[in-house]
């Protein structure tokens, strides 16, 4: 929870700041709440590096402890959405770090819908989006659908994994064959996310390291092997 004291988290004194949002934790989501419109709740922090996300947190219905309905606003229900989904994307792929649901979480977020309440936001929270749910579990799936493709044997040479066109012979065709898969599928690297399957010939495989990604160390594997022989 960004916290509730529409305070600029970006330069206000540390005594003024929330914690523990307010500290620079890798895997940590400083999570902004934003009104029913999309527009930035004037009771949340903000800042356009210390947001992360925002989510709904604003007259939310909800069962008090004494099971009544209630409305109620603050960050603190804004962080449990984002909690949630976080939960969710952890159940659909367990193999998925805190980091890179963190990332996911980011990069799914809606930004290109309701310019003009994004334009609003811009000013308070920079580039941090509206929490996606739906965009969120397709990018998980995608992921696990792009990693089970590159970890497919058809993509690896198993008996001599620095021959990426599988002729027999190690050499700087085996290279190319790598930059051209490279430059042809910019979506597999990162977190693996795409929007669809690429084409590739069987008889290429590109994975030369073996650890499930097609980029730039499976190039520097073969240049190190040609270069030491």
């Amino acid at each position: 929870a960004a916290g509730n004291d529409s305070v600029n988290s970006d330069i206000a004194p540390a005594n003024l700041r929330d914690y523990p949002s307010s500290l620079d934790i890798a895997n940590l989501v400083n999570v902004g709440a934003i009104r029913g419109d999309g527009t930035l709740s004037n009771f949340s922090n903000f800042g356009a590096s210390s947001i992360d996300i925002v989510a709904p947190g604003e007259n939310l219905l909800l069962y008090s402890t004494q099971g009544k309905r209630e409305n109620a606003s603050g960050t603190s229900f804004a962080a449990p959405i984002v909690a949630a989904a976080a939960a969710l994307a952890f159940e659909r792929d367990p193999s998925l770090t805190p980091t890179q649901v963190k990332t996911l979480l980011m990069q799914t977020a809606q930004r290109s819908e309701h310019v003009a309440v994004l334009a609003g936001l811009r000013a308070k929270v920079g580039d941090a989006g509206l929490l996606s749910l739906n965009r969120l579990l397709a990018a998980v799936d995608e992921r696990a659908t792009c990693t089970a493709y590159l970890n497919n044997p058809i993509h690896q040479n198993r008996s001599k994994p620095m021959d990426a066109n599988n002729d027999g012979v190690i050499g700087p065709l085996d290279a190319l064959v790598v930059i051209n898969f490279i430059n042809a599928n910019p979506q597999l690297n990162s977190i693996c996310s795409m929007t669809s399957l690429p084409t590739s010939s069987p008889t290429h495989r590109p994975d030369v390291n073996g650890d499930g990604y097609v980029g730039a160390l499976d190039v520097l594997k073969i240049i190190n092997f040609l270069n030491g022989n």
